[in-house]
């Protein structure tokens, strides 16, 4: 089975990889244990939620869900957790365990890969018990992400 992805074409109004612009940083909430909105959509995970928090901390700019191939609405489609300029496009992926296994299988593993292959990087992956147990933790493992780690 082979995926084509348009280049250069909006597919359901979503600009192409190349041509993201990201919204600007913002302050980081006092209150950081509860879900809020992360621009616009309810953090569907607390995991999210500290990932989100680390990243306006540290005044990264990214973008939330967003959904390549279709998102959602398509069969085969899928949704990036964010997609963060650092300064390039890079595609990071929670793996919590409502969403996703404590383990990489087949299938996220081949998800994974055509996501490296549409930005030309490597996805970050923060794993929810290892990576993200407190808002601390997190913080530590956006930086350490952040700086390549």
């Amino acid at each position: 089975m082979t995926f084509h992805f348009p280049v250069g074409k909006t597919a359901r109004g979503v600009p192409t990889p190349g041509t993201w612009r990201a919204p600007k940083a913002k302050k980081a909430p006092a209150q950081v244990e509860e879900r809020g909105l992360i621009q616009g959509k309810m953090a569907m995970s607390i995991e999210e939620w500290r990932v989100a928090v680390a990243l306006w901390k540290y005044k990264v700019e990214f973008v939330y869900q967003v959904g390549i191939g279709g998102g959602y609405s398509r069969r085969g489609g899928q949704v990036v957790d964010f997609l963060v300029f650092n300064p390039f496009p890079e595609p990071w992926q929670v793996f919590g365990e409502y969403w996703h296994e404590s383990e990489l299988n087949s299938e996220e593993r081949f998800k994974l890969e055509i996501l490296a292959r549409i930005w030309n990087r490597k996805v970050v992956i923060l794993f929810a018990k290892r990576d993200l147990p407190s808002q601390e933790q997190a913080d530590a493992s956006v930086r350490d992400k952040l700086r390549g780690g």
